[in-house]
């Protein structure tokens, strides 16, 4: 059965102009009127009024509705927490390399200092021992 609106005439059966479409063929998931439940879905399963089909289509939505929205939420308090991990995993790295900054910084001054500490020794003992050699000879 092919049910498409016509202006004015939304709510009557396309196959029976004159007839409303008061009832729901369940096995065919279509409106229909009186008369097509007697001649094309007298054979089927599930036929209810429409009043009763929404009411239930209503029912289901609304529990799939709250079982979306627990659904939804569980997952935004999920993404929280994953977004606070992730901001201290930036704290911690932040922090992570400021130390090894610091560390480097002071191992570089470190290193130099004591270059700078063998420079000057050799220096000062350059000359005596230079004096030495050329008095062997």
């Amino acid at each position: 059965m092919n049910i498409t609106p016509r202006i004015g005439r939304e709510n009557m059966c396309s196959t029976h102009q004159d007839r409303k479409l008061e009832l729901f063929c369940n096995d065919h998931e279509e409106p229909c009127c009186a008369m097509c439940v007697s001649t094309v879905h007298r054979t089927c399963e599930s036929v209810d009024a429409i009043q009763k089909t929404a009411e239930t289509l209503i029912e289901i939505l609304s529990h799939n509705f709250d079982s979306l929205s627990e659904d939804i939420h569980i997952l935004e308090n999920k993404l929280v927490d994953a977004k606070k991990e992730q901001e201290r995993f930036v704290t911690e790295m932040d922090a992570k390399a400021d130390q090894i900054t610091e560390n480097t910084t002071r191992e570089i001054r470190v290193a130099i200092n004591h270059l700078q500490y063998l420079k000057n020794e050799y220096l000062t003992k350059m000359p005596t021992a230079g004096k030495r050699n050329k008095e062997k000879y």
